[in-house]
């Protein structure tokens, strides 16, 4: 058996390895603004502008990048598992393949981004404004959306099973055949939103505001509507 100090020392100098970046890596971002390939896994470079820079298939996961300027950056293939990216603003942002599942975007200006097709799961959006942008057919189960703004937003076939977008500004956007199980719509705006062929099975949208919404083809189930609950597909 090991005694307990080495188990200790052996515990500790993995910990301090985990998602240590490459100081190299690190110095020639602060140089050339670009690090394609590289490790700065859990690098702290919160209120840097990196405007421009390019981190082509870069490891930055659980990275501090918070209130930093990644506008026209390049992310395409980049891991950002797990970084926190509150009140960073991505405009005009390559996101290509970028890997974003656990982020922390809260009130991140994300205005026109494109997330199709990205697995964004358990993602924190609280408060991020996600004006028009595109998250058709993205993975978003279980992600947080509390007061985001999010008008315009195409979310088309995404998967929101069990999200919160409770009292999120919606007007305008895009949700047919969205995945909304579960989710919790709580005084949510969905003024002149498309929610045709959504399923809404045991979602609550007893507060949100509806007002020339489309509801053509929904499948309601332990849905809770603002004129009452719906069970009319429950067994299909």
């Amino acid at each position: 058996m090991l005694p307990k100090q080495l188990i200790l020392i052996t515990f500790m100098l993995f910990n301090s390895n985990s998602w240590a970046y490459n100081e190299a890596d690190l110095i020639k971002l602060k140089t050339l603004n670009a690090c394609k390939q590289c490790d700065l896994s859990g690098v702290d470079l919160s209120g840097v502008d990196l405007s421009g820079a390019n981190l082509t298939d870069t490891d930055l996961s659980y990275a501090n990048l918070s209130q930093t300027i990644l506008s026209e950056i390049d992310l395409t293939d980049a891991n950002l598992n797990g970084a926190n990216l509150m009140d960073t603003s991505f405009i005009d942002a390559h996101l290509g393949n970028t890997y974003l599942a656990g982020v922390n975007l809260s009130r991140a200006n994300l205005s026109g981004v494109d997330f199709g097709d990205h697995d964004l799961t358990g993602a924190n959006f609280t408060g991020a404004n996600l004006t028009d942008a595109n998250l058709e057919s993205a993975y978003l189960a279980d992600t947080n959306f509390t007061d985001a703004i999010l008008v315009g937003v195409d979310l088309g076939g995404a998967d929101l099973s069990g999200s919160d977008l409770s009292h999120a500004d919606m007007s305008r956007a895009n949700l047919r055949y969205a995945d909304l199980r579960k989710a919790n719509l709580t005084g949510t705006i969905l003024r002149d939103s498309n929610l045709i062929g959504t399923n809404l099975a045991g979602a609550n949208l007893a507060t949100s505001d509806l007002k020339n919404a489309k509801l053509n083809g929904i499948r309601y189930c332990d849905t809770k509507m603002p004129w009452g609950e719906i069970n009319e597909h429950c067994e299909d």
